[in-house]
């Protein structure tokens, strides 16, 4: 088990900051508890002063039995209104592993838009405000500061019609503890939903300051109990705030921000791209080869991807049931370099029979790849006969019976 999550260093149940008495919660309280709104209201009435924040942060994932890996690390400086929803423009600088790609990150998001120096990469993102950057330093204080209804749902968690149902709450919020944050005494706020049964997030606000210090996740992974940490390793309030700007080198290229949505994406009637590429076997699978002889399946998914994992099921059953009719099911590992093994074993665990190959970043550019799942089925020429990578439930259809109706189609049966 993960241990000393939460270091519980609290005599008494009686907590005291700035001459004010507040009491840890029943751990079994029914919405919020009195002494995590108390905390809200300390930590919401500290925000008036709050002009411009520079913070260094660090992001932690812990799997059970494993040691934690570091996610990103970095500084972020950010002009701050004073009440929640009043973020403003930052300038930011990380270096990141994510999801097997490393990168180091140098950017600014102002009114104006998004400038963003990808420096191993030798190019510069830009886009409108609305562009969404890939240095996750950025969404750090997201919900503290950019949300201008965090503390009031923390509050009453019914008050925000987006995360309640029928007017009542879905989460439970408690003052849980103390907390040493990188050496500042903390509350400890966490947040859980009964529905999402072992599933815990934590905020951290300084006992004396009332100042936000980061945030973890708990939940139940396939490795075991996980927790994501995102700490406060050093904050600074209104501190003199550097140039939002940065310089963009004469030899980086320039890639404009295109939203998923707005990207180009394979469809029926195209001509799949052909390939060959190493299988879960140890030897090689062509496309080409396939197709000849089958109508085939590709499913692109990432072992990262939940709702990849959750269809799983249903193309074991497609699987089984057409394989002898003559339907060939690939799932593709989608740009998910180093994780082959990982993917592999997952297969195996669960028990599913279809095949397995692995891609790479360039296999997802060919194929246009813009969401994970992405399932297509081609004819024995190479057409793309069907194509879906958007969730069914968007356009009102049932997913599992529109791809069956196809194959049956296909199959002629």
């Amino acid at each position: 088990m993960i241990k000393n999550i939460i270091t519980l260093y609290v005599l008494a149940i009686a907590l005291v900051s700035c001459n004010q008495t507040i009491k840890l919660d029943d751990p079994n309280v029914q919405g919020t508890g009195p002494g995590a709104k108390a905390v809200m209201d300390f930590a919401e009435s500290k925000l008036k002063d709050i002009q411009s924040v520079y913070a260094q942060v660090i992001s932690t994932k812990e799997a059970e039995g494993k040691q934690a890996e570091e996610i990103y690390a970095g500084d972020i400086h950010i002009e701050f209104g004073g009440k929640p929803g009043t973020e403003g423009s930052k300038l930011y600088e990380t270096k990141q592993n994510v999801k097997g790609n490393q990168s180091h990150i140098k950017g600014v998001l102002t009114s104006n838009g998004l400038k963003e120096l990808h420096l191993n990469q030798k190019k510069v993102l830009k886009g409108d405000k609305d562009a969404r950057t890939n240095a996750r330093i950025i969404y750090a204080f997201s919900w503290v500061y950019s949300d201008a209804n965090f503390y009031s749902r923390m509050r009453d968690w019914a008050s925000d019609s987006l995360f309640s149902q029928n007017g009542k709450y879905i989460s439970n919020v408690s003052l849980e503890a103390i907390e040493a944050v990188n050496g500042k005494d903390c509350y400890v706020i966490a947040q859980a939903n009964p529905l999402l049964k072992g599933n815990i997030d934590r905020y951290y606000f300084g006992v004396k300051d009332g100042l936000y210090y980061g945030n973890s996740t708990e939940y139940q992974g396939e490795e075991g109990r996980v927790v994501t940490k995102t700490l406060i390793k050093e904050l600074h309030i209104n501190k003199e705030l550097p140039e939002f700007d940065v310089k963009v080198p004469e030899d980086f290229k320039v890639e404009v921000y295109v939203a998923p949505w707005d990207k180009e994406s394979m469809g029926v009637g195209m001509q799949a791209p052909d390939w060959t590429l190493p299988n879960q076997e140890g030897g090689e699978q062509t496309l080409s080869k396939e197709y000849a002889n089958n109508l085939v399946l590709l499913d692109f998914w990432a072992t990262w991807c939940g709702p990849c994992k959750g269809k799983m099921p249903d193309l074991q059953k497609i699987h089984e049931k057409y394989k002898d009719k003559g339907l060939k099911v690939i799932s593709v590992l989608s740009g998910d370099v180093g994780q082959e093994e990982k993917a592999a074993e997952y297969l195996k665990k669960h028990k599913y029979t279809f095949d397995l190959v692995f891609g790479n970043h360039e296999l997802s550019k060919q194929y246009k790849v813009r969401f994970l799942p992405t399932v297509l089925m081609i004819d024995k020429t190479g057409k793309i006969i069907h194509f879906r990578d958007t969730p069914g439930i968007n356009d009102n259809i049932d997913e599992k019976v529109e791809l069956e109706d196809a194959i049956k189609k296909a199959l002629d049966i």
